[in-house]
């Protein structure tokens, strides 16, 4: 019960399928260092996941965008993103990049910055 009187049932409730979701075949799932397991509650999981998400982006994605970065201006402009497609074997014409870089540049600046790769 919280302190305002309400029942934490739904929430507990919710705890519980998420917790249960968490098992594959009968075992916990293992999240990495900590290893967390069917005992590790919400928070502990969602810092576990969190931690190991921003592990991601600093060893895999911040990478590979300064890779496509060249002229580490902090950004991919149109001749980057036509270089990027033709090393993944996708060239595109100019109007194609174009209208990619369009979609993907999401604040509208003519370049796509780190958040929005």
């Amino acid at each position: 019960m919280k302190a305002n009187g309400e029942s934490d049932a739904g929430f507990e409730s919710f705890k519980k399928q998420y917790k249960d979701s968490l098992v594959n075949d009968g075992e916990p799932l293992v999240f990495g260092a900590g290893e967390a397991n069917e005992e590790t509650d919400l928070k502990e999981h969602l810092d576990l996941m969190h931690a190991a998400f921003n592990e991601k982006i600093e060893t895999d994605v911040m990478p590979s965008f300064k890779k496509f970065d060249a002229d580490d201006s902090g950004a991919i402009d149109k001749q980057e993103l036509q270089q990027l497609c033709e090393v993944l074997g996708h060239p595109l014409t100019s109007e194609q990049v174009d209208e990619a870089l369009k979609d993907l540049d999401l604040n509208g600046d003519g370049v796509i910055d780190f958040t929005e790769f």
